[in-house]
């Protein structure tokens, strides 16, 4: 694993030793304080983040490698006319040993990659994808459930825009006799260049009308382009719509959220959403970790 573009790049026993990787660095920190001490990060974030941005800086100091950050304000999307995105990633790449990479662009992960020997992690190119984010949600689900199959998940929201939702929906697919409803306006559904990235055959339904059923897994996607969308408010969870939820299921949500899910919902005993962001440390840390040392070390 040279670079970490897609979640598809992954296979379902390289996923479960990240997630047992992740725990061990969950339960044991100190194990890992000097492990990347001779290693270090840069972040490049083109466009505005605060939890993966955070996280992954916070990833790799306590691992105790060194992070660099360039500053959103130095430069617009498109680097401007006084520094090209090639320069400067082949400039920073020479300097560090990760770039987290975040931009518009839905190609710069793999240009990026192209340009400089430095491990590309993309932490979401425009619209497409956020494989980190997948894998923090796995590592939520495998730790409440102890599986990652034979699992009942829906996902709601703006499908068509979501990258956090992408990837999850592609990664769910590795995993046998998992079901999924995907629940989204027909204006946002999910993108049919997605199903070309599914693994296993998978029990997949595709809604516009928002209802609960059995799931173990609500999964809010949210509304990225919100202001686009009027009739939002019919796809938000409140504690209506969550009464007859069972004990053991959970609520996700990758964050922000942007009214998606009712302040209301926070006290439930089911909702995981803040717990799903811390966890982002630790996985961070042990997608670090591999990139540098390997899979099947």
């Amino acid at each position: 694993m040279n670079n970490l573009i897609g979640i598809e790049q992954l296979n379902k026993e390289e996923i479960i030793e990240l997630l047992e990787l992740t725990k061990d660095i969950e339960d044991n920190p100190k194990k890992y304080l000097k492990k990347l001490e001779d290693k270090s990060l840069a972040t490049l974030f083109f466009q505005d983040s605060t939890r993966t941005r955070l996280s992954s800086s916070l990833a790799m100091q306590k691992l105790g490698g060194k992070v660099i950050e360039l500053d959103k304000a130095k430069f617009n999307e498109e680097m401007g006319e006084e520094e090209s995105f090639e320069d400067i990633i082949k400039v920073v790449g020479d300097y560090v040993d990760i770039i987290c990479l975040r931009h518009s662009d839905e190609k710069s992960p793999n240009h990026a990659g192209s340009l400089t020997k430095a491990k590309i992690i993309n932490c979401g190119n425009g619209r497409d994808q956020h494989p980190t984010q997948a894998l923090l949600d796995l590592y939520t689900i495998w730790k409440e459930f102890k599986r990652l199959h034979n699992l009942n998940i829906v996902i709601v929201g703006d499908l068509k825009h979501s990258r956090s939702a992408h990837s999850l929906f592609i990664a769910l697919s590795f995993f046998e006799k998992n079901k999924i409803k995907l629940i989204s306006p027909n204006i946002f559904k999910m993108p049919k260049r997605y199903f070309s990235l599914i693994r296993n055959e998978i029990d997949i339904n595709k809604t516009e009308k928002f209802e609960l059923e059995n799931e173990d897994i609500i999964y809010m996607a949210g509304f990225p382009i919100v202001e686009k969308y009027d009739n939002y408010f019919l796809y938000d969870l409140s504690i209506d719509k969550v009464k007859n939820l069972k004990e053991t299921s959970i609520i996700m949500c990758p964050l922000p959220r942007i009214g998606e899910i009712k302040k209301e919902v926070d006290a439930l005993p089911q909702a995981r959403y803040f717990q799903q962001s811390k966890n982002g440390i630790f996985v961070r840390m042990a997608i670090f970790i591999k990139l540098l040392e390997g899979l099947n070390e």
